[in-house]
């Protein structure tokens, strides 16, 4: 049985365990056809290289929500340089890969009732062997940012988490929801 909190927005209760967002690929390698991404694209566990040339990384974008302890997670793509996917892709299944600097990346991901995110700078911290990386926004005047800083309420996680909220783009068949305690890269 799930927990409910009291939405501060709407005074409905939603449940605590609303499934995350987790996007299946990065919107530039989404948008190809099968095809096309068969011949362009390698897919490596969380990992994805288009072309050659452009290399990107799933980690999860952390959004603190206001009376709970766990925060609500964006799983999203971050596209780097070759040299820290190179760097990534050594330190994969190191346990101390924690330790590791933070390297920076760009969102590659439309992220759904904001403007446009694709682009927005990112700092990626590897967490540990088994978790994606969590992604950290740069300073920047955006509305993600603002969440990520300031923190969201419980009826802004549902919103992410309701499928009807997301009807209207083509978000729905690009998203996979997953538990909330599921930040691993099992999914």
């Amino acid at each position: 049985m799930s927990d409910y909190a009291a939405c501060e927005c709407c005074g409905e209760f939603h449940p605590i365990d609303e499934h995350e967002l987790l996007f299946r690929l990065p919107d530039e390698i989404f948008k190809l056809s099968e095809e096309d991404c068969d011949i362009r694209c390698r897919l490596i566990e969380e990992m994805a290289i288009l072309d050659e040339t452009r290399f990107f990384i799933r980690g999860v974008l952390p959004l603190p929500v206001r009376h709970r302890t766990r925060p609500y997670h964006l799983g999203l793509w971050a596209e780097v340089s070759a040299e820290d996917f190179t760097r990534m892709f050594e330190l994969w299944d190191d346990p101390a890969q924690a330790t590791e600097p933070a390297i920076s990346g760009s969102l590659a991901t439309a992220v759904p009732l904001h403007p446009e995110t694709i682009g927005l700078r990112v700092a990626i911290q590897m967490v540990g062997a088994n978790l994606r990386p969590a992604l950290f926004l740069m300073p920047v005047e955006h509305s993600l940012f603002n969440e990520q800083s300031r923190g969201i309420h419980a009826h802004r996680a549902f919103e992410y988490a309701d499928r009807e909220s997301r009807a209207a783009t083509s978000e729905c068949r690009h998203v996979i929801p997953v538990r909330t305690s599921n930040t691993g890269r099992s999914s």
